[in-house]
This record gives structure tokens, sequence and C-alpha cells, in this order.
């Protein structure tokens, strides 16, 4: 048994989601409302929700769940929703992602939720094969 991981989603020819797994991108309840700048132009002019780097995005991420009546409700939802389940974002996988922030969220003891009977059941049944 493992803790859940984020997966990078990907648009190649026949790649599929794997089982268990959630999508948290832009488009979904779970999705960062702060995007990275494609150009020092959209930098500028991009207003509050551009930002310059995936840390900054991934910063002001989790200060809009920490600070705001939106983000505790995402929080929230994360907490009772994504609990066990990987998480599936377009972020690449050597870039900090919001996902990592969600998946804080919905399992926030960690490898102590092993002691939890029904913490990832799946893999429980694999393992016994």
């Amino acid at each position: 048994m493992r803790l859940p991981i984020r997966i990078q989603r990907r648009r190649a020819r026949g790649w599929k989601m794997p089982a268990h797994t959630k999508y948290v991108g832009r488009g979904s309840l779970y999705g960062n409302p702060f995007r990275v700048a494609r150009s020092a132009r959209e930098l500028e002019e991009g207003g509050e929700c551009i930002v310059a780097s995936p840390t900054e995005a991934v910063e002001r991420f989790r200060a809009w769940i920490e600070g705001t009546r939106e983000g505790r409700f995402v929080a929230g939802c994360a907490a009772r929703n994504l609990w066990g389940l990987d998480l599936a974002c377009w972020c690449p996988a050597d870039q900090p992602c919001h996902a990592d922030v969600l998946l804080e969220i919905a399992n926030p003891r960690g490898e102590g939720e092993f002691k939890n009977r029904y913490y990832r059941m799946w893999d429980r049944d694999e393992a016994a094969e």
C-alpha cells in the first residue's frame, strides 16, 4: 500500500487515467485559479490571477485556500472527496503543483492513514493477490 500521488495528465494517444485517480486541473472544482504567464506582456496586463512562476502559483493557491470563503469550501470538499485518491493535473512532475496542496489536505495524517482499515481498500485487495 502507498500514499496517494500526483499524476501528470497527458494527451498522448492511448493514455488513460489510472483507476482511483481524480482530475483536479482547471475546469474542475479543484482547479487552481492562478495561472503562470506565458509572456512578460501577459504578466504585466493579465491581472491578479496571472503569476510569474509555478512556485508562486502554488503559494498563492495555498493562501487562497486558507484565506477565502471559496477556498475553504474547496478545501472542505477536497478533505471529504479526495481522501485516498491519486490526483491528476497537467503540471509537469518536476514542478510544484496545486495538487500537492490538495493531497496534503485530503490525507492530513500521511502514513498514519494506513491505520484506518478502509484507507485505499483497492490497494489491499491487489496486494493480497
